[in-house]
């Protein structure tokens, strides 16, 4: 069984846990009554993309908001409190 991506960070020694990186499978206990069938399109483009590291998250749900705290020269407390989830 492939072992499971951390899904918490640690900066300066405190450790936050990131909701975001936990995986999370959403799948109906049974299609028979409905017309929905699982497909997929052989018409599709193909889209290559490579897998989803920590850094991309970082980037993509919490750098701006750093950024944005250390601009107004916030401290280095009201950044990290600002990363509680």
């Amino acid at each position: 069984m492939p072992k499971e991506a951390p899904a918490s960070l640690v900066i300066n020694g405190k450790e936050f846990s990131v909701p975001e990186m936990r995986a999370e499978f959403i799948i109906p206990p049974n299609l028979s009554s409905t017309k929905m069938k699982p497909y997929v399109a052989w018409r599709c483009d193909t889209v290559t993309q490579g897998p989803l590291t920590p850094e991309d998250l970082y980037e993509a749900y919490y750098a701006k908001r750093v950024v944005s705290l250390f601009d107004k020269q916030a401290s280095e407390q009201e950044i990290m409190d600002s990363l509680e989830i």
